[in-house]
């Protein structure tokens, strides 16, 4: 989830309408992710890239999600776009929500 996100504070787009509105880095790890095989991750990261290919309408015609109460504070007039991104890709949140440190050693302590 992270890596297609990011978190609150360094978000991977506030819109993802295109490969220019993901942040460099990302796009670019994102992409060598697509080029494995066999992988849930590199799948994942293949859909990552075809969801940046469609247009607003293709999203609305081909993914029917809708955003919680909580994307809708969180991401005000984006909602929507991240409720599909979830969708399309098969995302779990609740790593984001969670109040646990998990990035900065090898064990989640709680926050």
């Amino acid at each position: 989830t992270l890596l297609f996100k990011g978190t609150a504070q360094s978000p991977v787009s506030y819109d993802y309408v295109d490969e220019s509105s993901i942040q460099p880095a990302v796009l670019f790890e994102v992409k060598k992710l697509a080029e494995l095989q066999k992988s849930t991750l590199a799948n994942q990261a293949r859909k990552f890239i075809a969801f940046l290919q469609m247009s607003a309408e293709q999203r609305l015609n081909e993914i029917s999600a809708q955003p919680t109460a909580q994307q809708k504070r969180e991401h005000g007039e984006q909602a929507l776009v991240h409720a599909q991104l979830n969708q399309y890709l098969n995302l779990k949140t609740t790593l984001t929500n969670s109040k646990r440190d998990c990035f900065s050693d090898g064990i989640c302590l709680p926050l």
